[in-house]
């Protein structure tokens, strides 16, 4: 859960909540609250790092390619984002994800040798879980003005007030709704993702929440940080203040709090060097993931988040047999005189010699457009009626 600090100055602070600007060095995450807290109403151990999943996929080479539905659940027509900005903003996604962000060259030298790259790429899904085309945005219009995180933390995702998850196990779902208009005290909920422990993968709640004002700005990295824990990755800092090792990995240097600003960078937390520039600190300048972060999400997506892979949704529908109309024929036949469909008009030779069939499979071809209707006409013998059966072998498998 990403949180934002709002500092009151003077008595009096007005803001205007459509062009709040969230101060990236005051913003703090509960996504491990909120992950401890379903583990404790299961009746199952808080010790998130112990509980996250040891047995893991295998980490293959290439890109890894997830499906992403957006639900878009809006009261205000503020909050009904428009279908550019989810487009920008996978395109952040994939660009961390892939390595390739543009402010990757601010790493230090002190850490430029374990830049990781995830390899992982987000579209928008373009088949539903009906297997009919869709653009992978639902925008649902919602009675409730806003949703409190702290006590509505997944009201947004179900009906009637929300929208209801695809299949959790095929897709990435994110909502994206308005989490912070009604607010008070000194943070604001910007976004939040439950880790991969608990029994969570799968389930209706399984997904993001950001706020459709601050969690969609460019550069903020609210989704590339929910992201992450959505892979089981830890707060790069102990969240309790001691000097340990709160991920699980080596080249993540221990610190014991986060760190909001990047203007010192010779910043030392239990006697290393501070890796502020890490997507799942809190700084205002994160840029990458470690080669063990991204090899750790690798193998959770295609271990417990394997489903997510086998999903062919980021293409069109498939087409599948079609059976086509006819007209003419009732009782048998004896021969057929001439077969025509597009290109090509295969006629006998007209001899009066007992015809044979013939395969001619591979020697008469044509393109079709699929949409498009076409006439298929088969000639039969002048002796009595003939019965045609014709079919597509679209997956040549006869």
């Amino acid at each position: 859960m990403m949180r934002t600090l709002l500092l009151a100055i003077g008595a009096v602070l007005l803001l205007n909540a459509s062009a709040q600007t969230v101060p990236h060095d005051h913003r703090t995450c509960g996504a491990q609250t909120f992950t401890k807290r379903h583990l404790e109403q299961q009746g199952l151990s808080t010790d998130l790092l112990h509980q996250l999943p040891t047995s893991l996929g295998e980490v293959r080479g290439g890109t890894l390619t997830v499906p992403v539905v957006v639900h878009v659940v809006w009261n205000t027509a503020a909050e009904n984002i428009p279908t550019a900005t989810i487009n920008a903003l996978l395109a952040e996604m994939n660009a961390d994800f892939n390595g390739t962000n543009g402010d990757l060259n601010q790493v230090r030298p002190a850490f430029s040798g374990v830049v990781g790259n995830p390899g992982i790429q987000f579209c928008l899904a373009q088949v539903d879980p009906n297997g009919s085309a869709t653009t992978g945005i639902v925008r649902v219009q919602t009675t409730d003005t806003w949703f409190d995180p702290d006590n509505e933390t997944d009201n947004m995702k179900f009906a009637p007030t929300g929208s209801n998850a695809w299949d959790p196990t095929r897709y990435l779902n994110i909502w994206i709704c308005d989490i912070t208009s009604g607010a008070g005290g000194s943070t604001i909920t910007v976004g939040y993702a439950y880790l991969p422990v608990g029994g969570v993968v799968g389930t209706s709640i399984d997904g993001l929440v950001i706020d459709y004002s601050y969690g969609t700005q460019l550069g903020a990295r609210t989704a590339t940080h929910e992201i992450g824990h959505y892979f089981g990755l830890m707060h790069t800092f102990d969240d309790d203040g001691a000097c340990v090792n709160a991920d699980g990995f080596s080249d993540t240097p221990t610190s014991n709090s986060p760190t909001f600003s990047c203007s010192n960078p010779n910043l030392m937390k239990c006697g290393v060097l501070t890796q502020y520039e890490n997507f799942m600190d809190y700084s205002d300048c994160q840029v990458m993931y470690t080669a063990q972060q991204a090899s750790y999400m690798s193998s959770i997506l295609t271990g417990v988040r394997g489903g997510l892979l086998l999903n062919n949704a980021c293409s069109g529908p498939v087409a599948g047999p079609c059976i086509p109309t006819s007209a003419g024929g009732t009782t048998d036949g004896d021969y057929i005189n001439r077969v025509a469909l597009g290109t090509f008009n295969n006629a006998n030779s007209g001899g009066l010699a007992a015809p044979t069939y013939t395969d001619f499979s591979g020697t008469y071809n044509t393109s079709l457009t699929r949409g498009t209707s076409y006439t298929l006409t088969v000639q039969g013998g002048t002796f009595n009626d003939d019965n045609v059966a014709a079919w597509i072998d679209y997956d040549q498998d006869d």
